[in-house]
Order: structure tokens, then sequence, then C-alpha cells
């Protein structure tokens, strides 16, 4: 460190600051790795150096010496001005060739990149990709420390893209995006109605389905099919309703002799009359001289027939039928008086 005056209270150097290599308001720190100059103000990589170098503290020495067109202990003096687009050792790079942030046609002599590099490239001029295994901004991010269905140790080195899709899960392009607490799967779906949360893999519920659903995801709506069966039943009881007030009416009509009941032999029960029957045939007198102890009057044939008809027998027991659902009809039709569900007549 040079022997310069200082302030007697807090050491600054009192002249140009410090010396190559050294930094502070006492000049006592060194310069950090690459960085080199006075007061550390110089950078290492932005040296074109012909090859690769060691950069010293104090003067960023390039020991190979300088690329073309460039000159000076570190080789940051450029000998020549590039054409407007151009860059590098004689002018032969495109800044608009550059990976940059933010993407230009116009550039220095050295081709720097001012806002740093797109990712998945390095260097000052960003032309130079990830080293394999990493990708992201500044090569930060490595490739097998994705989620990717099928693991790899090399990925694209700008994007990281996963090509067989992320494990269960995880989402993102890169796979390294965990889903939140209540989704499942590749695409982080949300669960069903479980009572806790699903399975992060396959979205079954652990516990129970909350009311209304169903399934093993508990995804089944079950609600609408609920409210058909209630519509539907209730649409059979308002019709059983509406044919018990239907066959009360009718009976009470009856009742009350605004309908006449004809049963199907054409009787009127009420009456006592037959209203499709002839008069009844008169006694036949024995014709004089039929002795005949075979001959067998009309009469007794028709009478005998009358006995024994079956049709008889099933006019008879439908008159006996319609007699017991008459009595039902009106008992029914009473209690709709009684109750006031039918005007008094």
């Amino acid at each position: 460190m040079s022997s310069n005056a200082c302030d007697h209270i807090s050491g600054a150097c009192a002249d140009n600051g410090c010396e190559g290599g050294w930094m502070g308001t006492d000049c006592t720190i060194e310069c950090a790795p690459g960085y080199y100059g006075a007061n550390c103000g110089k950078n290492c990589f932005l040296r074109n150096c012909k090859e690769d170098s060691n950069c010293d503290r104090i003067q960023g020495l390039c020991e190979g010496g300088c690329a073309a067109g460039y000159n000076g202990t570190d080789c940051t003096e450029a000998l020549v001005n590039c054409p407007d687009g151009r860059y590098g050792p004689g002018c032969t790079e495109f800044c608009n060739s550059r990976n940059c942030k933010t993407l230009s046609p116009v550039c220095d002599v050295t081709g720097s990149c001012t806002d740093g590099c797109r990712e998945g490239w390095q260097n000052a001029d960003c032309r130079i990709p990830c080293p394999s295994g990493t990708y992201g901004s500044n090569c930060s991010k490595s490739c097998d420390s994705r989620q990717c269905k099928s693991a790899r140790t090399v990925c694209d080195h700008e994007s990281g893209t996963c090509p067989t899709g992320c494990r269960e899960g995880w989402i993102g392009r890169d796979c390294t995006q965990k889903c939140k607490l209540g989704t499942y799967g590749s695409d982080c779906s949300r669960c069903g109605h479980c009572d806790i949360t699903c399975n992060v893999e396959d979205g079954r519920c652990a516990g129970e389905c909350l009311d209304g659903f169903t399934g093993d995801r508990c995804d089944v709506d079950v609600r609408d099919s609920v409210a058909k069966i209630g519509v539907i039943g209730g649409a059979i009881g308002m019709a059983i309703g509406m044919l018990l007030v239907g066959v009360g009416l009718f009976t009470c009509l009856l009742k009350h002799g605004r309908l006449k009941w004809i049963p199907a032999n054409g009787t009127d029960t009420k009456e006592g009359r037959k209203t499709g029957d002839t008069e009844k045939i008169p006694t036949h007198t024995p014709t004089p001289g039929l002795e005949n102890p075979h001959y067998t009057e009309l009469n007794d044939v028709t009478r005998e027939r009358e006995e024994k008809s079956a049709y008889d027998v099933v006019q008879s027991q439908m008159y006996e039928n319609n007699q017991i659902l008459e009595r039902l009809y009106l008992l029914y039709c009473d209690f709709l008086m009684a109750t006031r569900v039918l005007p008094q007549v």
C-alpha cells in the first residue's frame, strides 16, 4: 500500500483514493475475486484476452496477450471501432446474435450485455450455453432437481422442460412447483368433496364424502338424482289424490241424484224396474187332444232355463258387487261432506 498521507482521524487516503487491488475508505480492503484495479473498479470478465487467463487484482493482466483489435495490459483498449451492429476481434460478430435479456442491434466493441443474459446463457456477450446438467438464469438450476416423470440429469439448457410431463403433485414447465393443498395429479386438479384432503397422486378421498356426493374421489354429484326422485314421487302422490277426489265427487253426484247408476243388466237399482226386459210370458193353456206325457210346455222350458242360466248368475253377482261399491262410495262421500271438501247439496 502507498505511504501517501491520510486523514489523522478516519485514515482516508487524501489524494486519488486507493491503488490497484485495494478499496475502502482507508484502502485496507482487498479486491474481491473477479475485480481488479484502483478501488477495484474493473471487471475481469470484461477484458479481451486472447485466451483464458488469470486476473490479478492489481492490474488484470492478460497473460496470453490481447484478442485482435484490443490493446493494453488488461486488453480493454480497442484499436479500431467496429461498424454499427458488429463487435469482437476483427468485428466479425453481430450484436443481434447475442442472447441478452434485452435484444439490441447495437453494442460496443466487446459485445457485452449490460442487463445480463437470457436463461440458459452465460459469458459477457451471452453466446455460451449453460454447462451440461444446468439451466435457467445464470445457469443456477440443476436438471436432476426437477420432478419429471422420467428423471434425467441432462435437460434443455434454457427452460429445463420435462418432455414426459411432471410427477403427480408437481406442475410448471420444469416441474419444480409443488401442487397446493387440496389438489392432486400432474395438473393439480382440485380434490373432490372429501371431508379431509385427498391423495396427492390419484385424488382418492381417505375419509368420507360430504353430503350429496359419492365415488372414490367424492366427485359424483347425486343431489340432482334425489331431487328428481322427489319430484316424481310428488307427481304420483298428486295424481292419486286427484283420483280419490274424482271418485268422491262421482259418488256424491250419484248419491244426490245428479247421476244414475245403471248396472250392466239394465236394472235401475233404486226403483226396481227392468228397462230391457219384455213382459212376463203368460201361462199357456194346454192344447186339447195333446196328452203325450213327453210333451213339455214352452213356459216350463223357459222357466227352467231362467232358473239355471249362467248369465243370470253372473248378472246377480255383478249386482251384488255394484251394491258393495256403492256403499263404499257413499261412505267416502259422507266423509268428504263432513270435512267440507264438497259443498252440501
